[in-house]
């Protein structure tokens, strides 16, 4: 796909029922190999990928693998999942993990979490992560791991910042694997606020996380 064939492809999409937004990234061929769509709450993920991949190939003659839509919920009381993924977190057995610091250092950027007495801190290069952003992702994860055991099992798939209208939201996709061993992907979101990109990265990757990766 061309650049504006990407481009006519996001619009189509950002035309389907609360679709609010969507990114595409593509491979050097042009082959999409990651949409990310943020949606009002409303239908079913896995209903709203399959609508996406039904327009893409109406629309554009494009086939598409539903496993690369990845879909965030906007809302009070959103969900975040990828295509397929209906799990809901349950609150009673949540464990809480919150952001303490993120510190710049040249290429090295390093994250420190904390879970009520309990604090971990973990660092990543960009030099090594292609991006600042997936970089921050990375190290977020690497600190969740000392404080969730789980974690060890999960690895970031993809990191971003979109802009939805006058507003930025850090948009984050993680890979786990269970005890069934079968891959399942969350998704994570937050918005941009003054604290910065990086701040609303690690507050991404815990919203995708929190309260998942205790049920693996």
């Amino acid at each position: 796909m061309s650049k504006s064939s990407t481009e006519q492809l996001e619009q189509l999409i950002c035309e389907l029922p609360d679709v609010r937004a969507a990114r595409i990234a593509t491979a050097p061929n042009g082959k999409p190999t990651e949409i990310h769509v943020l949606a009002h709450k409303g239908k079913p993920p896995k209903y709203l990928a399959r609508d996406i991949v039904s327009m893409a190939m109406a629309e554009a003659h494009l086939e598409i693998d539903y496993r690369i839509v990845s879909i965030v919920e906007l809302g009070p009381t959103s969900h975040k999942a990828a295509a397929g993924d209906d799990s809901r977190p349950n609150d009673k057995t949540a464990k809480r993990i919150s952001l303490a610091s993120v510190n710049i250092d040249n290429d090295n950027i390093s994250v420190a979490l904390k879970e009520n007495d309990n604090n971990a801190s973990a660092s990543a290069s960009v030099k090594e992560n292609q991006t600042p952003v997936r970089a921050v992702a990375v190290a977020t994860l690497s600190a969740l791991r000392q404080l969730e055991p789980n974690a060890t099992h999960a690895d970031i798939e993809t990191a971003n910042v979109l802009d939805i209208s006058d507003r930025k939201v850090a948009v984050v996709t993680i890979v786990a694997i269970n005890e069934e061993n079968k891959e399942l992907v969350f998704a994570g979101s937050a918005i941009v606020r003054d604290a910065g990109e990086y701040d609303s990265v690690v507050r991404a990757v815990l919203d995708g996380t929190n309260r998942r990766l205790g049920k693996l």
